[in-house]
């Protein structure tokens, strides 16, 4: 608790807190953090979205709004949204391909630092 100005505060008792920081369990840590964010990025990158990462994905798609601003226009279910109108054509033995994608759409894949899918 801070004092007021001109206030003192008065105890019996003190606490101490002790910080240990370990150098090497930190770099341990952020490795792994990078190496998770990577195989996000591949997921959605490839479209192999997986169910139990949704709030990951969210939690990224949230920040990468607030960085770039796509707070101000878009809320993140009409991001999804814009993006989930995209068409693919399906036929079988062959590759999936992606129709036409919108300048708005690319914007927006841009702004999350995705590489948007190539249109037919």
């Amino acid at each position: 608790m801070q004092p007021k100005k001109k206030a003192t505060l008065k105890a019996n008792r003190r606490l101490y807190i002790h910080y240990y920081y370990n150098a090497d369990q930190a770099a341990e840590k952020e490795k792994a953090l990078d190496k998770t964010l990577i195989g996000l990025k591949r997921e959605l990158q490839s479209d192999h979205h997986i169910a139990e990462h949704e709030p990951m994905y969210a939690t990224y798609f949230k920040k990468q709004k607030k960085d770039t601003g796509l707070f101000k226009k878009h809320t993140l279910q009409g991001l999804l949204d814009k993006l989930d109108v995209i068409e693919c054509f399906e036929t079988p033995g062959q590759r999936m391909r992606i129709g036409e994608i919108l300048e708005k759409q690319k914007d927006i894949y841009r702004c999350l630092d995705i590489d948007a899918p190539s249109s037919l």
